[in-house]
């Protein structure tokens, strides 16, 4: 949570903090649901494996989502600038 604070109080336009903050935060979401889907396969279970794989399918398409409009919007403010996150 510092490393997103960091991002928040930097000097970046807003659009930029909340990109950053937001692929700070998923990103975590991400790493630890992959570490829940190894638990889940080794204990098999299969009910809960289901629900924690469309909670990071979820994750993943929220960001595609935002990663297009943040593309959309800078295409705008800087029209020559190539981005991903």
């Amino acid at each position: 949570m510092e490393e997103v604070n960091r991002m928040i109080a930097s000097d970046l336009p807003e659009v930029d903090r909340l990109v950053q903050a937001f692929d700070q935060i998923t990103g975590t979401i991400l790493d630890h649901g992959q570490g829940e889907l190894d638990l889940l396969r080794a204990m098999a279970d299969p009910a809960e494996l289901v629900k924690v794989q469309i909670k990071l399918s979820t994750v993943e398409h929220c960001r595609s989502i935002l990663q297009q409009c943040y593309q959309l919007i800078v295409a705008r403010r800087e029209p020559h600038v190539q981005t991903e996150l």
